[in-house]
């Protein structure tokens, strides 16, 4: 796999996870500076320049809001990203419109911490764009269409395929399909495989009505 050296900004209140995180990013190839304090990331936000700063708002003290509209202004060319334990889709939505290339949830695996700074870095392959409507019972319109490879992996798993299995169905690796999923999930506004499955469902139903 290709190794990117871009220098990455981690501001978060756990120690554990910022120690974590070091060590993931590190494996990967990613430069890691990483921080307690939001006054003193804003300041090497100014001071440097950082590709990614992945910023943790599970603080109560903290005012994550804020800090993202400060971080535009300090560095408009620096990709955030929101990571947290929760993932409501207020938040998330909050998070996403005051300019985060993506929201993680810290339950994500390592992999899938790193997939996100990538994906944040190759706006070719990964763009946050206007958030799909959602309509109840009813398939949402893709702010991108799908491609074929993510048409037909969602048609494996209304087959109830696992990930293992959907990869070996296809010749790639369980990462590849993973990294199609957060894509795929993404354009049609879900957050899990049962919320993509219900989604298809729905959409045969208004085709067929």
């Amino acid at each position: 796999m290709r190794r990117i050296s871009q220098h990455i900004l981690v501001l978060d209140h756990e120690p554990v996870w910022l120690k974590a995180l070091t060590s993931t990013f590190e494996a990967a190839g990613l430069k890691i500076t990483t921080t307690s304090s939001a006054n003193e990331a804003l300041k090497l936000l100014r001071d440097r320049r950082f590709a990614v700063a992945m910023v943790g708002i599970d603080s109560d003290r903290f005012d994550w809001k804020r800090f993202l509209e400060r971080a535009k202004v300090r560095a408009p060319s620096c990709k955030l990203i929101v990571v947290s334990h929760q993932d409501p889709l207020s938040t998330v939505g909050q998070a996403l419109e005051l300019g985060a290339a993506a929201y993680v949830v810290k339950r994500a695996e390592p992999e899938d911490l790193v997939f996100a700074v990538r994906q944040a870095l190759s706006p070719a392959v990964y763009q946050v764009t206007n958030k799909p409507v959602r309509l109840p019972g009813r398939r949402t319109t893709p702010q991108q269409p799908l491609t074929p490879r993510e048409e037909e992996i969602l048609r494996l798993l209304t087959e109830g395929c696992s990930n293992a299995q959907i990869a070996a169905r296809l010749s790639i690796t369980e990462a590849t399909v993973k990294g199609h999923l957060w894509r795929l999930y993404r354009k049609i506004g879900v957050r899990s495989r049962t919320a993509a499955v219900a989604w298809e469902s729905a959409t045969r139903s208004s085709e067929q009505s």
